[in-house]
């Protein structure tokens, strides 16, 4: 499982978290975007990220 991705996204991960059946992880670099991707309000803001859950996908997407 990883944050800071959307399905379909091709990208790179740092494990965070390592369980029994699974790894936790999180994005650290997109290298082939969704196309419903966009740039994050939070980075805008100058916040991390992952302050805004879902914040990198288009409000029409996160609404599905």
């Amino acid at each position: 499982m990883t944050t800071g991705a959307l399905p379909g996204e091709l990208v790179e991960v740092e494990v965070i978290d390592e369980k029994k059946s699974f790894l936790l992880a999180r994005t650290t670099k997109v290298l082939e975007p969704s196309p419903q991707r966009v740039v994050s309000p939070g980075n805008e803001l100058g916040r991390a990220s992952d302050s805004i859950d879902f914040g990198h996908a288009n409000l029409d997407y996160q609404r599905n």
